[in-house]
């Protein structure tokens, strides 16, 4: 469970990080609208599955539960059955067997990595939009300067000139 909060605390973070990018400056974000937008899917698609991924661990966690219950509940009457059968092994085996498939279901579902590899793409790809937007704008900085020292050199000119 704390897995997959922190891994909705990334994802609200990367939102935050791409919303910032749409607010920068109208030049710089025409060239990266296409980027941002690919990152947004992908994040919302990611979304999604950790959303799928936290129900089907709840699932898991319930049948778990029941099968604990169960188990338990098989237990006593395994007990019973002693005194009754002599064939207590097939029966703990068949108890051992369903508890190993869902600890292997569970092993399986924690080992899986595709939502953190997937968030680590996008947190690089933020990180490289952030990187160029910030380029962009200081060269829009400059570029405004220069312009306008050429404006005022011009001016300076004609006024001699006259």
């Amino acid at each position: 469970m704390a897995i997959i909060m922190s891994v909705m605390k990334k994802i609200e973070d990367l939102n935050r990080r791409v919303n910032s990018l749409t607010q920068a400056n109208k030049s710089t974000r025409d060239g990266i609208s296409v980027r941002v937008n690919a990152i947004k899917t992908k994040l919302m698609n990611l979304n999604e599955r950790v959303r799928a991924l936290n129900n089907t661990a709840g699932e898991a966690r319930a049948e778990l539960e029941r099968l604990q219950a169960s188990n338990e509940e098989l237990r006593g009457q395994v007990e019973n059955l002693t005194k009754e059968n002599g064939d207590i092994k097939a029966i703990e085996r068949d108890i051992d067997a369903t508890i190993g498939r869902m600890d292997i279901l569970l092993k399986t579902m924690e080992d899986d990595e595709s939502v953190s590899n997937s968030l680590k793409e996008l947190e690089d790809e933020v990180g490289k939009l952030e990187t160029s937007v910030g380029e962009k704008e200081q060269n829009a900085g400059r570029g405004t300067r220069k312009h306008a020292n050429r404006r005022r050199k011009l001016k300076g000119s004609r006024k001699r000139r006259s």
